[in-house]
């Protein structure tokens, strides 16, 4: 195998230049109004680690990191709370739903399979520390902060999109974890949920962001977060793109997308609008398709 920080300066733009032209195959999404206006010719890509960045390019203006967002939620309440507390809240196994899923959450009586489905995630959300939405949402950008260079901002029209756009699969989810016990204050876990997703960052922002997440990371739970981004992070296709690949990664509906490499400290972070069918970035997905190559 050839190592990661081998691959020449060329051959990531070749890799970037394919990438690029085979995302215009790909769509925008339909169901968050705000999304559908995005130019889908934005880019973004930056690989690197806690020491150095090894390649970057294309704009430096911020995108939102929608369901990107979740594994720093899970990675936060680590840090807050004990282990054992947080996997009360949340487990960590592979759904064979979608994210959305409410039919997986009924078979599994209400309690959350993993941290990376919607039920999870609005879980959690409504443990994060404030007496608000918005004071939750504050704590939680002020924590990150404090960790470095890191910047997350709140895109207010992209929030008002989300949440004047009905969300049935969402709401559904929410009343039958209330019925289940595991929400204590239902309407803001919803609403603090929206905003998480609705937070912004640049490529080197999130590239920072997914250091946290690497093997050398000194934070509390980087290794539980790994192994749910291993089994969910692209949702029900996780196990065979784990497989696949080797890498550990996370999609958003923004097409965000972060990997982490199958040994050693790297991080890879694309950002590329149009998604494939299954709603992952198309660019994304062709990166690691390129990067598959390297293990041959």
């Amino acid at each position: 195998m050839r190592s990661w920080r081998a691959i020449s300066l060329p051959t990531w733009r070749r890799w970037s230049e394919t990438a690029r032209r085979k995302s215009q195959a790909g769509r925008l999404p339909r169901y968050i109004p705000q999304l559908q206006t995005v130019d889908p010719r934005r880019w973004a890509l930056w690989v690197g680690d806690t020491s150095q960045t090894l390649y970057s390019e294309g704009e430096a203006a911020p995108f939102s990191l929608m369901s990107v967002v979740k594994p720093f939620v899970l990675l936060y309440l680590f840090n807050l709370y004990p282990e054992e507390t947080v996997r009360q809240w949340v487990g960590f196994q592979a759904s064979a739903y979608p994210y959305h899923s409410l039919e997986q959450l009924q078979a599994d009586g209400g309690f959350p399979r993993n941290a990376c489905l919607n039920s999870g995630a609005i879980t959690l959300a409504d443990k994060l520390p404030g007496a608000d939405p918005e004071e939750r949402l504050k704590t939680f950008q002020d924590w990150f902060g404090s960790l470095g260079p890191i910047s997350l901002t709140l895109d207010a029209e992209l929030l008002h999109s989300v949440e004047t756009t009905p969300n049935p699969r969402n709401r559904a989810l929410v009343e039958l974890l209330t019925q289940t016990g595991r929400l204590n204050h239902p309407a803001a876990a919803l609403a603090t949920y929206n905003r998480l997703c609705c937070l912004t960052t640049t490529a080197p922002g999130l590239g920072r962001l997914a250091c946290l997440l690497l093997p050398s990371s000194s934070l509390t739970g980087t290794e539980s977060v790994r192994q749910t981004l291993e089994v969910a992070g692209l949702y029900e296709q996780s196990p065979d793109y784990t497989r696949r690949w080797g890498w550990r990664c996370k999609s958003g509906v923004s097409g965000a997308w972060l990997a982490l490499a199958p040994e050693g400290d790297l991080a890879l972070v694309c950002y590329s609008p149009p998604l494939s069918p299954d709603g992952h970035s198309l660019a994304a997905l062709t990166l690691m398709e390129q990067l598959r190559g390297e293990t041959a």
